[in-house]
């Protein structure tokens, strides 16, 4: 709770400096974020989550269920189901750059078993001590005393403990070179670091050609090629595998929540109807279902694991727009969901509640898969 109490005096400084009211005059140190904020909500210096999440949708889609619950724990430091423009700025400045700002935090609080929410200097210490002969074991938090950047925890070869705060760079920029100059190579004290390159390199944009033949028969029909046929009221963002139809996210959305009614109903009825199913390692998976989430700020119970994190496997990758500036990706959707290690609301839960109970959402027919954003040209 005190981490909680923290950032809430942070936050009121923030917005009365002085012991005056300045909220509408924040300033977001992000200028693509700035400009966000201030499209979407104006000059309002906070807003319910259900109208954030509204606006984040239409440029960062995150959709529902346990991911949207996860984002919600991370940016709402004030645990008041609200965002105010301070909690987005921190939130943005430790998930730069906005291009990517969802697709870096899934890689780096979401699947990264280094990644400890709602830790002190203390904590962070008295955790590494468990992996003192280890060095080259690291963790990282949101700094306490300076909000809106990292603080990353390490052993050195000596065997001491050290915590540094990078400056004038990206916390996966920081990871990586720590990493080639021999700093962070055991996430949490296992054995596999993540993959972060990804983020460095993000997958190109896949370019769908529009014929002229096929403009001037939507031009005749009133509507256009990126319209989504089947709600008419989105652009079309996803393209399936391997039958290479296109519809939007909202669309998609309820597509796979009627196909895993359908798919229950045909199993029980004996139907071959075939799930979408994916190898993954049965020691990774048992270390993922087994992850604790940490209990609320404030509580001391605290519970680490030996097992290395397994790779995010794609199901789902989604698609941009060449008529219009739009981000990159998000990474794909694991076969069997990770949630990240944040503070549950209100209940004390472990990572294998949340993928149950997202595994009955996230089935497919028979073969279909989603394939990479797409871009439309002309």
């Amino acid at each position: 709770m005190s981490l909680i109490f923290s950032h809430i005096l942070s936050e009121l400084k923030a917005l009365f400096p002085g012991g005056q009211f300045q909220g509408n005059s924040y300033r977001i140190v992000k200028q693509e974020a700035a400009k966000f904020w201030t499209q979407k909500f104006a000059t309002k210096c906070l807003v319910k989550w259900s109208e954030f999440r509204a606006g984040l949708n239409t440029v960062h889609p995150v959709g529902d269920g346990p991911l949207e619950s996860a984002l919600r724990s991370t940016i709402d430091l004030t645990c008041n189901d609200c965002i105010s423009v301070f909690e987005f700025d921190i939130f943005t400045r430790l998930f730069q750059p906005w291009d990517t700002l969802l697709l870096n935090w899934m890689l780096l609080a979401v699947t990264h078993p280094g990644y400890m929410a709602f830790q002190t200097y203390d904590e962070v210490r008295d955790h590494l001590q468990g992996s003192i002969h280890k060095p080259g074991s690291y963790i990282f938090r949101l700094s306490c005393t300076h909000l809106g950047q990292w603080a990353i925890g390490y052993v050195t070869s000596s065997g001491t403990i050290l915590q540094t705060i990078p400056h004038n760079k990206s916390l996966y920029q920081a990871l990586q070179e720590g990493e080639k100059e021999g700093l962070y190579l055991y996430p949490n004290g296992l054995t596999t670091n993540p993959d972060l390159s990804q983020l460095s390199n993000p997958s190109p944009n896949i370019e769908i050609q529009v014929t002229q033949e096929q403009w001037e028969l939507y031009s005749d029909m009133d509507s256009t090629f990126e319209m989504c046929k089947i709600c008419a009221d989105n652009e079309k963002n996803v393209r399936l595998q391997p039958c290479g139809h296109l519809m939007c996210d909202q669309c998609l959305s309820a597509w796979q929540q009627q196909t895993s009614s359908a798919s229950s109903s045909s199993q029980s009825s004996g139907s071959d109807t075939q799930q979408l199913s994916h190898t993954v390692d049965i020691e990774e998976e048992e270390w993922i279902r087994r992850r604790p989430l940490p209990a609320p700020p404030g509580s001391t119970s605290m519970t680490t694991s030996s097992q290395p994190s397994a790779p995010a496997d794609p199901v789902l990758t989604r698609v941009l727009w060449v008529s219009k500036s739009s981000p990159p990706p998000l990474p794909p959707v694991p076969p069997h969901p990770l949630v990240p290690p944040v503070p549950p609301r209100r209940s004390n839960l472990q990572a294998s509640d949340l993928i149950r109970s997202n595994q009955e959402t996230q089935r497919f027919a028979s073969g279909v898969q989603v394939s990479n954003r797409t871009q439309w040209a002309q």
